[in-house]
């Protein structure tokens, strides 16, 4: 997780990662262990759910405008990687886009 999307596949579901997201910030973690890449402290938890605030709220936004899911992809993958220039892998972004516009 450390600056980068997580991983957002065709059967994920991005109200359930804001779940966990939501989930885990409550525990106070000090270390965090991702499943690939190095780990870090609990703050990588904020990241990410700063990170789907982020694109639920230009999904929303773009919905409202009847903007379709390729263009918003293309929209906000491009915001997203301006507005987090530190993280890698910006192109994930899209992934998660799709998964939010689909719910």
């Amino acid at each position: 997780m450390p600056h980068t999307p997580v991983a957002f596949g065709m059967t994920s579901s991005a109200r359930t990662w804001a779940q966990v997201l939501d989930r885990l910030s409550t525990y106070g973690a000090k270390i965090v262990v991702p499943a690939h890449g190095d780990y870090g402290t609990g703050a990588m938890i904020d990241e990410q759910k700063e990170a789907f605030a982020f694109l639920r709220k230009r999904v929303n936004e773009l919905k409202a405008m009847n903007t379709s899911a390729d263009d918003a992809v293309k929209i906000i993958t491009a915001e997203f990687a301006k507005a987090h220039p530190a993280w890698m892998n910006a192109n994930r972004s899209g992934n998660i886009v799709r998964g939010m516009y689909a719910e």
